[in-house]
């Protein structure tokens, strides 16, 4: 669909901010695969024109999908927080980042290509489940303890990476 989606509307011959994800470098699922060939679609195709702008996110904190709402309903509950692997990294930003870059890319007067926000180094995501559970009041534990959030690792989705790229 996401194809699909993208061949219709660069045939319309309008200027174009294509969101992409960090999980379109070397794709290991079908949503970053798909993500991928639209990139390559919209900067290659004579259709999509020189207007077409692509935004590389990484992933959004508390955005739908996010871990953070995930995260935030299981300490609510007392644990276990669930981390799929504790060597998991991810590049993070907010809300409001994510909307800066989209303006600032529509804003400038710079051409078509891929566009990815510095968010610095990959975060831990059992450092960000650490976090969460301090910040909250509690202290965290990889056994079952009373008293304390349980973290547990439950191991990578299928098509899921341990550490995800930008470029």
């Amino acid at each position: 669909m996401n194809l699909i989606g993208a061949m219709k509307i660069a045939k319309q011959e309008i200027e174009l901010i294509q969101i992409s994800t960090d999980k379109a470098v070397k794709p290991i699922n079908m949503m970053g695969f798909s993500k991928r060939v639209c990139e390559l679609y919209l900067r290659y195709s004579s259709a999509a024109d020189l207007s077409t702008k692509i935004v590389r996110f990484g992933n959004v904190l508390d955005s739908n999908g996010s871990v953070v709402p995930i995260f935030r309903e299981q300490i609510k509950r007392r644990g276990p927080v669930t981390v799929t692997s504790f060597k998991a990294k991810r590049y993070f930003m907010t809300i409001p980042q994510a909307c800066e870059l989209i303006i600032s890319v529509e804003g400038e007067n710079i051409g078509a290509g891929v566009y990815i926000l510095d968010m610095g180094e990959a975060q831990s995501i059992l450092k960000l489940a650490k976090e969460m559970i301090e910040d909250s009041g509690f202290k965290h534990t990889f056994l079952s303890e009373d008293g304390k959030i349980q973290i547990v690792e439950i191991g990578l989705r299928k098509g899921e990476k341990e550490v995800e790229e930008l470029t």
